[in-house]
């Protein structure tokens, strides 16, 4: 059987701009008045979500092409999934 999800940097680094997007405004609405402040728990449930499932892409190496670009992209989502 032949496997049709192929390994792509371009691909990877694409799927990684919204979470960040996501936890950019989650982050700088943290402290403001309530409307805000929802916004920013709405993004923030998605983008702490998102970097979970993305630590176990990573974790099994299946994101990017290479093992280095994995494993580190892996450490550096760790830090927002704890």
């Amino acid at each position: 059987m032949k496997n049709n999800l192929t390994k792509s940097n371009q691909i990877a680094f694409t799927l990684l701009l919204l979470p960040f997007l996501l936890g950019a405004i989650h982050f700088y609405f943290l402290n403001s008045p309530l409307p805000s402040f929802l916004i920013s728990m709405f993004a923030g449930t998605f983008f702490y979500a998102q970097m979970f499932i993305l630590l176990h892409e990573f974790g099994h190496k299946s994101f990017f092409k290479q093992k280095q670009l994995n494993v580190l992209a892996g450490h550096l989502v760790s830090i927002f999934v704890l």
